[in-house]
C-alpha cells in the first residue's frame, strides 16, 4: 500500500495556499469597502448636522420675528412710510 505521492501532496498544499490567498484578498476587499462606507457616512452625517444647526437658527429667528410682528400689530404699530425730521436749533435739547 503506497502512501500519497509527493506530487499529490504538493498539489493539495498549493491549492490550499491559493484558496487561502483568495480568501484573504476577499476579506481585505470587504474591510476596505466597509471603511470607505463608514467614512462617507460620517462625512454625510457631519454635513447633515451642520445643515440642521443652520435650520434651527433660521427657525429660531423666524419664530422670534413672528412674535415681534404680532406684538407690534397688537400694540397698533404700523410700518413707517415717510420719515420727517425736526430741526432743533443748537446741539442739545436742554437749555441752561
Amino acid at each position: 500500500m503506497p502512501g500519497p505521492s509527493l506530487k499529490m501532496l504538493y498539489f493539495i498544499f498549493g491549492a490550499a495556499l491559493i484558496a487561502t490567498a483568495v480568501f484573504y484578498i476577499f476579506l481585505i476587499n470587504q474591510l476596505t469597502l466597509g471603511t470607505y462606507l463608514i467614512k462617507n457616512y460620517n462625512k454625510e452625517i457631519s454635513g447633515l448636522q451642520a445643515q440642521n444647526r443652520e435650520l434651527e437658527i433660521k427657525l429660531a429667528k423666524t419664530d422670534f420675528m413672528g412674535q415681534i410682528l404680532q406684538s407690534a400689530q397688537g400694540l397698533g404699530f404700523e410700518k413707517t412710510e415717510k420719515v420727517k425730521y425736526i430741526n432743533v436749533p443748537g446741539n442739545s435739547f436742554a437749555l441752561k
